[in-house]
């Protein structure tokens, strides 16, 4: 399983990439009575162990070919069968809350300002310096994904917070009202990635000073749990927002639980390091299926269906690439 994680995070390629691993790893947790049960269904439920919650069981193989035909295209991938979603208990298998669609509102944020310009105001010394967000790289692609998502997502009413308007008070006076989907285009921290920084975040514009600690652009696991933001869905279009609350936790325990605690049904977040532009092609793809009517974890199944088959790139068919994102159901 370690060989296996580690492959998805590098990125490796299809001559290095441990099919074996992900065969193995689907014969263990799948047996064939298990396979035989599930065969003919679309949606699974998962509720995992820890180590087995920190992969993406659509990227597991149920037959590995012949070792000289390496595409990752042609694999037997899990997610070909069916759609995942994690439930982070038993009962909520029984949750009966609407499933699919975008008629109500979109909320979308990201492509915070991490300028030298942003900077105006007070920062949370304790968690992460002005140098410390500058230093993050920039998501050239978060604008345009935001923007995108909500053009595609059939909502009735779109908001975009974007750039300078990217805030933690900004977004505290909106997450008052309903929403079908609200995405979060932008980094994602792990606890200690930044210097004092004790528990994960999303990274935000930092405010104007008015806001003190609470609008410093560090939007963290606690915070969230408290914005009452309720939504069908919250996307997560950031790096390793699966992981846990502190680097020994299990995962989900972070974002996951806070987004959850704060009001969304479900959670759709990443289990590694994504590529900016992989992670908008994805998001673009299953806000699509979900305007059109297809229940979140069949959505995100088609989603990845689309990059794993090259709809959308040639390059897209990397499990690296359309398997990271994971969707996490608490209805």
């Amino acid at each position: 399983m370690e060989r296996l994680r580690l492959a998805l995070d590098a990125g490796e390629g299809a001559d290095a990439f441990p099919f074996d691993d992900a065969k193995a790893l689907h014969d263990l947790v799948l047996s064939a009575e298990i396979a035989a049960a599930l065969n003919g269904k679309t949606r699974v439920s998962l509720v995992t162990s820890d180590a087995l919650s920190r992969l993406p069981f659509s990227a597991l193989l149920s037959s590995v070919p012949d070792r000289q035909v390496r595409d990752f295209s042609e694999m037997e991938w899990l997610v070909r069968h069916h759609a995942f979603a994690t439930v982070l208990s038993p009962s909520a298998v029984l949750g009966s809350r609407q499933d699919g669609g975008n008629a109500g509102r979109f909320l979308g944020i990201g492509a915070a300002a991490n300028s030298d310009e942003a900077f105006t105001g007070e920062t949370r010394a304790v968690v992460a310096t002005a140098v410390d967000l500058r230093s993050l790289p920039s998501l050239p692609a978060s604008r345009e994904e935001v923007r995108l998502a909500g053009e595609v997502s059939g909502a009735s009413e779109r908001i975009l917070l974007v750039g300078g308007d990217a805030t933690e008070a900004r977004l505290r006076l909106l997450a008052e009202a309903e929403y079908s989907v609200v995405l979060f285009a932008t980094h994602g921290l792990m606890e200690g990635e930044l210097g004092g920084l004790r528990e994960p975040a999303l990274v935000l514009t930092p405010g104007s000073g008015t806001g003190g600690t609470t609008d410093d652009g560090i939007l963290l696991a606690g915070e969230i749990a408290e914005l009452g933001l309720s939504t069908q869905i919250a996307i997560l279009s950031a790096c390793n927002t699966a992981a846990g609350r502190t680097h020994a936790a299990p995962a989900y325990t972070g974002l996951a639980n806070a987004f959850l605690a704060s009001g969304s049904e479900r959670v759709m977040l990443s289990h590694w390091r994504v590529q900016d532009e992989a992670a908008s092609q994805l998001t673009m793809e299953f806000v699509k299926r979900l305007r059109d009517g297809h229940a979140h974890a069949e959505a995100l199944r088609l989603a990845q269906l689309s990059m794993l088959e090259g709809e959308t790139d040639s390059g897209s068919a990397n499990p690296a690439r359309w398997a990271s994102m994971v969707l996490i159901d608490g209805r």
